[in-house]
């Protein structure tokens, strides 16, 4: 089970096909991960009206989606080797 406490980022992607990608390698390799999706271009909790004074200048809308994947800290060499982001076995 991954967890806040024993996860690590593995990567930002800010499309869906390199989230997909990514996670078709772990799956491959059976490395549990945890994917958070966040749309940029909505405000947040404690951000409520910062996007209505910032607007979405210069964002497209195909990187107003972000994906952060999350392994546990443990295989998170053995992820970044799978997923092709310059890790070592």
């Amino acid at each position: 089970m991954i967890t806040i406490w024993n996860r690590a980022e593995l990567a930002l992607a800010f499309s869906l096909e390199e989230c997909e990608r990514i996670r078709t390698a772990l799956d491959g390799e059976e490395i549990p991960y945890h994917v958070a999706c966040m749309n940029r271009s909505s405000p947040g909790l404690f951000r409520m009206g910062t996007r209505e004074r910032w607007g979405t200048a210069f964002e497209t809308p195909e990187v107003s989606w972000q994906y952060r994947i999350y392994v546990k800290r443990g295989d998170l060499s053995r992820a970044r080797w799978a997923a092709g982001l310059g890790g070592s076995l």
